[in-house]
């Protein structure tokens, strides 16, 4: 507050200075969180992630503060230091999922918080710029300090070194971490499946009495170049829309679900099935013609991958192909070119074994066998 009293030259000194004062008036402090940190923890709620504020203010203010920015909604949700020392361990372990602000801890509270959401099964995140958050930040799965404020033992003890010290590189960080992980999934399911297929047909056709589907050039050519492209721009592909609202993925949770190695296999067999029937059909058409018969096979091969890739991806169908991702589009124009010089230029098929098709029909039968392990790919998707 802000008073005056007014005072005399020919007073040596003040006597009575805590009497006498005019009241002026009052000034307030205060030290509202940036304007961003809102729609961020907003983010981060739909994002699954729970947020829970440790601050060193009382927990008047720490509630106050956690209930503008959208951290907790009602009193019995802050605990203060010491009424979180009195409480007894059940105790604890039954309030901790519910608490979102602590205030007034210390070391050894923030290091048993961590400790305690860790063993009811979460993944803990943990931010902190002082020394009394080293412990704490070396027991979280993901410890992260502070680049600008935090101390230097606070960063020696932290996984992660947040640069701008903004809690919303961190949810940037959670949005790539998600896109990478859902891309890696892609990329499996694309390989196996393709793999399963070609090893299909090569084991099933000669045991059907015909000759091989596919040749070991025409296998190493799929497998080194055709597949490889498309491979490295699936890895590259934006997050969908919707990947922020989806649930965080367990520790213990596998990289592929036994669902999505049911599909895996069932496509992969499908996918191997048309190759085979492909071959077979155009062998019986030619007459018993190896070499346009596996011209047709080794087609089938090439251009059913390229259009299942677009399919593992997320959104509608038309977003499948429309959604942005340069290397994919062009790696899919690439193949079908190569694909074409393949079967019409003559030194091609001299290395390749392949004639080229003239027949309309032959042109039916691939493009039939290459769109339904999609086809049934989506059916699949859109049923679950």
């Amino acid at each position: 507050g802000f008073a005056k009293k007014k005072a005399f030259d020919t007073d040596s000194k003040l006597t009575n200075v805590a009497t006498g004062f005019t009241f002026l008036g009052c000034a307030v402090i205060y030290d509202p969180p940036k304007d961003e940190v809102k729609n961020v923890i907003k983010t981060a709620k739909e994002a699954n992630i729970n947020v829970v504020m440790i601050t060193g203010d009382s927990k008047k203010t720490g509630l106050s503060i956690a209930e503008s920015v959208g951290i907790a909604s009602s009193k019995d949700e802050a605990i203060d230091g010491k009424e979180l020392e009195s409480l007894k361990k059940s105790e604890f372990s039954r309030l901790v999922e519910h608490l979102r602000v602590y205030s007034r801890v210390s070391p050894i509270d923030k290091l048993k918080i961590v400790d305690k959401l860790k063993s009811k099964g979460h993944i803990v995140a943990m931010t902190g710029d002082g020394v009394n958050d080293a412990p704490a930040l070396k027991k979280a799965d993901v410890g992260i300090a502070m680049g600008k404020a935090g101390t230097q033992v606070s960063q020696e003890a932290a996984d992660i070194i947040l640069t701008d010290d903004n809690f919303a590189t961190i949810l940037a960080g959670i949005r790539e971490g998600r896109t990478i992980f859902q891309n890696i999934k892609k990329l499996i399911k694309y390989l196996i499946t393709n793999n399963i297929g070609k090893v299909f047909t090569v084991l099933v056709a000669p045991i059907l009495g015909y000759p091989p589907t596919l040749l070991p050039i025409q296998i190493l050519w799929s497998n080194i170049v055709m597949e490889s492209l498309p491979s490295i721009a699936i890895t590259t592909d934006p997050a969908d829309d919707g990947i922020m609202k989806k649930k965080p993925s367990k520790l213990s949770e596998a990289l592929i679900s036994l669902r999505d190695r049911f599909h895996i296999i069932l496509d992969g067999l499908l996918f191997g099935m048309c190759i085979t029937i492909g071959y077979i059909i155009s062998y019986k058409i030619s007459g018993g013609d190896k070499a346009i018969s596996q011209t047709v096979s080794f087609t089938i091969t090439l251009l059913s991958p390229q259009l299942y890739v677009f399919i593992l991806r997320d959104g509608s169908l038309l977003k499948k192909f429309l959604r942005p991702n340069l290397l994919l589009k062009l790696t899919a124009l690439l193949t079908f070119f190569m694909t074409i010089c393949i079967i019409y230029l003559q030194p091609l098929n001299i290395i390749f074994n392949t004639k080229p098709i003239l027949d309309v029909k032959y042109w039916y039968i691939i493009a039939l066998a290459s769109i339904i392990p999609s086809i049934n790919r989506l059916i699949l998707k859109y049923k679950n």
